[in-house]
């Protein structure tokens, strides 16, 4: 079982310790600070997810600009929170950065940046992308995990989902 607040906690005091006696530790700062902000994420406080997002991507461009990963990685989260808050042209953005981000350092393909913009493409309304990004997502993790990997089959949901909305929406259309 997950105990998110015990998490918060330990997260937190981790920040406060690495601040005091290992404040040039910017990498384990940030990393912290990302996993805290996925820790509020998950609590529903997600105000301060942003918040703990926005410190940690700041982190990453002043004192390790060069580290596309970390930005690619934080930028995926926020576009994340930025859904969940219902702003998606503002997670659309936010996760097109981070796909730019990963594809600067890391040749592969980036499954988890394609199954979110799924996500965001498919509350636009826009079902054609959102299939598509779930294809990609969908063809990588296959290949990296595995036909029976939780990957593989909760994106297979949400391409299930995304195919039922856009009927629905066929159905309404023609109703008029």
């Amino acid at each position: 079982l997950r105990n998110y607040e015990k998490a918060q906690y330990l997260l937190k005091e981790g920040i406060s310790l690495y601040n005091n006696h290992l404040p040039e530790n910017y990498s384990d700062i940030a990393r912290a600070t990302t996993y805290l902000g996925s820790v509020y994420q998950k609590l529903g406080l997600l105000d301060q997810a942003e918040s703990s997002l926005k410190q940690a991507l700041d982190i990453y461009q002043t004192k390790l600009p060069q580290n596309y990963a970390g930005i690619g990685w934080i930028l995926t989260y926020l576009g994340s929170v930025y859904r969940d808050l219902g702003n998606l042209d503002k997670a659309m953005d936010t996760l097109q950065k981070s796909l730019s981000m990963y594809r600067k350092c890391l040749p592969e393909t980036h499954s988890w940046v394609f199954e979110k913009l799924g996500l965001v493409h498919r509350d636009l309304g826009n079902y054609a992308e959102s299939r598509k990004c779930f294809e990609t997502a969908l063809s990588n993790y296959k290949q990296k995990h595995g036909v029976n990997s939780m990957k593989v089959n909760r994106v297979l949901k949400n391409m299930e989902e995304t195919i039922k909305l856009e009927r629905l929406e066929k159905i309404k259309e023609n109703r008029l």
